[in-house]
Parts: structure tokens; C-alpha cells; sequence
């Protein structure tokens, strides 16, 4: 293949299965490189670079079920720690997370980003939030499949000391 030329390139299961869980795959791409004219080998400056991709796929089962649930509790710092458990059987991704006053002011937010804030089924993870001089009711949660509020007030723990 010529520089500067596009390639398709088709996957697919290569199995019919009935997944009762989602199941995850990574496809790694790889630069192949070409070798250089004899003339381009010594040439003062120059800088090559190879690139490799890193691409998640993920395979639905034929019965979708989403399902996560929150907790959050406070830690001895007083930092809030919001744990997540992914009850379903496909993967979560969680963007961010926000701490709300009670006047529906904002008072904390944290993103996440990379491997750190997709969830497999069956995992847990843990997202801390900084301490706030305000009283915390609720938590703003941005995931994959939109936004969602979680109480505050109903969790064991997660009041102000």
C-alpha cells in the first residue's frame, strides 16, 4: 500500500454465540514501517514515528441488561467515596461525577477519562471526591447512557461529620 492510500477493514465473529454477558475484545493496529530510501537515512533533524491504536470492541449479548447501583459513603478525611457496582451484563463507562448543595449549587466535580472509567459487568469501582466546606445532598452522575442524581441524604455515612 502507498502512502497517503485508505484500507477498509471489515471484523466480525467468526462463531454465532448466544452471550449471556457482553463480551470485550481489543483490537491492536500496528504501523507497519517501510523501509527508507538509502538517501533519507541520514538526514540531519529527522524524527520517525511509529504509531500503535489501542481499540476497544465490545459484543452485545442478545438480552441487553443494564444495571448499576451507588453508594457513597464518606471517608475518614472527609472526602466523599462513590462506589459503583455494574449489576448488567454490558460494560459502563462513567464521564464525570458532581457534588451538588443543597441550593442545587455545584461543589465538587471530578472526570474521568481512559480505561479508569469503563466498568465491566460484575466489577465495582471506587471515584473519590474532594471534602467541601458545603453540605453535599446530591451526586450528578454522567454516564454512557445519559445523566442520573444520587441522593445523598438516604446513605449511611455520607452527612457531613
Amino acid at each position: 500500500m502507498q502512502p497517503g492510500q485508505t484500507q477498509v477493514l471489515r471484523l466480525g465473529l467468526r462463531r454465532n454465540q448466544e452471550l449471556a454477558q457482553e463480551g470485550t475484545y481489543r483490537i491492536v493496529l500496528r504501523e507497519v514501517p517501510m523501509p527508507r530510501p538509502s538517501d533519507a537515512i541520514n538526514v540531519a533533524g529527522s524524527v520517525r514515528v511509529l504509531v500503535t491504536m489501542r481499540v476497544p470492541v465490545y459484543v452485545a449479548p442478545a438480552k441487553v441488561s443494564r444495571s448499576e447501583q451507588w453508594k457513597v459513603t464518606r471517608a475518614m478525611n472527609g472526602d466523599l467515596l462513590a462506589e459503583v457496582a455494574n449489576t448488567g451484563n454490558v460494560h459502563l463507562k462513567v464521564g464525570e461525577l458532581r457534588l451538588h448543595g443543597e441550593g442545587g449549587q455545584a461543589l465538587a466535580a471530578v472526570t474521568q477519562k481512559g480505561s479508569t472509567s469503563v466498568i465491566f459487568p460484575g466489577e465495582q469501582r471506587v471515584f473519590r471526591l474532594p471534602a467541601t466546606s458545603a453540605t453535599a445532598v446530591a451526586m450528578q452522575v454522567q454516564t454512557d447512557q445519559g445523566m442520573q442524581m444520587v441522593a445523598l441524604n438516604d446513605v449511611a455515612g455520607a452527612s457531613k461529620p
